[in-house]
């Protein structure tokens, strides 16, 4: 399970990354991602009521917090990320949602080796 000092919490920065973050997409999420002044990463995940009812939604995102988990060694620190799900995220298997989440942030140069 993510710790909570690897999750944004705070309006302000759910909207500053809506604001600066670089947007890279995938089939079933979006990553948005900017740069931070501290030395850990922060991670935020927003999932919409037009996905499902609130079972559904949370399911959805503890699966996200999962993976986020796992690659938690290999993301590099000093960046806020925020995962959006897209309605397509439903019909993902956990094994094939990380390796989409793996490619998003290869993309965005946050990942090392």
């Amino acid at each position: 399970m993510l710790k909570k000092k690897f999750r944004l919490k705070k309006k302000y920065e759910f909207q500053y990354l809506y604001k600066k973050g670089v947007r890279l997409h995938s089939a079933s999420v979006t990553l948005l991602c900017a740069q931070n002044k501290h030395h850990t990463s922060k991670f935020g995940f927003v999932v919409s009521k037009k996905i499902g009812n609130s079972v559904v939604r949370n399911a959805i995102k503890r699966k996200l917090r999962a993976c986020i988990d796992i690659f938690l060694p290999n993301i590099k620190s000093e960046c806020n990320c925020m995962f959006i799900a897209k309605d397509t995220i439903t019909q993902k298997d956990f094994s094939s949602l990380c390796l989409e989440i793996k490619g998003l942030l290869q993309k965005a140069g946050i990942w090392y080796e």
